[in-house]
């Protein structure tokens, strides 16, 4: 295995330099361009093999990781895949809570609620961001809009039933119960998250 002396993260390869950079609809890419590197005229040298990408799609990044697993073994290239997500959204918010505590800014610091601010706000970029307009004055904070979008999306177009979605949360609360760790510990039915609160639907609380 070669040791790397730099590691480059690129991303909307499909988009021209002047599409992106300074574009005012791009306002994340934008910040990542400013505070770190920005290269111009790099060129790849080896292969770009499977294993040289990184998905980059926020929350959903680990489905498109289990599509690629999956096209893996499908194709060859692999008998066995190992799909890796870690998250500590508990522990953030709480890190965020005592940033906006001490006056501070960074990840989690001031502004107003979902942006920087409030209950486990996660830090934005400045520039245009439509929840600030159509979401988040009207107390709904993300992600939970777009993931309640894409969960009535996909019961339309293919079906799938509350049930169904219910029990994604069962068995993640099953994997949950096998970690000590794990925040909540207690199994879920069905039953118990249909009858939990409905937050946006079609999603609820459980």
């Amino acid at each position: 295995m070669p040791s790397l002396d730099h590691v480059f993260v690129v991303v909307m390869e499909n988009h021209s330099y002047s599409e992106v950079v300074g574009n005012t609809s791009a306002p994340y890419i934008n910040a990542l361009a400013s505070s770190n590197g920005l290269a111009t005229n790099y060129h790849g040298v080896t292969h770009p093999s499977l294993p040289n990408y990184l998905t980059l799609t926020g929350g959903s990044s680990f489905e498109f990781h289990v599509q690629h697993a999956a096209t893996a073994i499908a194709l060859g290239l692999c008998d066995v895949a190992v799909s890796v997500y870690a998250s500590t959204p508990h522990s953030d918010g709480k890190r965020a809570a005592a940033a906006r505590a001490s006056g501070g800014g960074g990840p989690g610091g001031g502004g107003p609620a979902g942006f920087g601010g409030g209950p486990g706000g996660a830090w934005r970029p400045p520039g245009p961001y439509p929840a600030m307009a159509w979401e988040m004055p009207y107390g709904l904070r993300m992600p939970i809009g777009a993931y309640a979008l894409a969960a009535s999306r996909h019961m339309s177009e293919f079906g799938s039933t509350a049930e169904q979605l219910a029990q994604i949360a069962v068995s993640t609360r099953e994997w949950a119960t096998r970690n000590p760790r794990a925040r909540f510990q207690q199994p879920l039915t069905v039953d118990e998250v249909l009858a939990s609160e409905l937050i946006c639907s079609p999603l609820h609380k459980l």
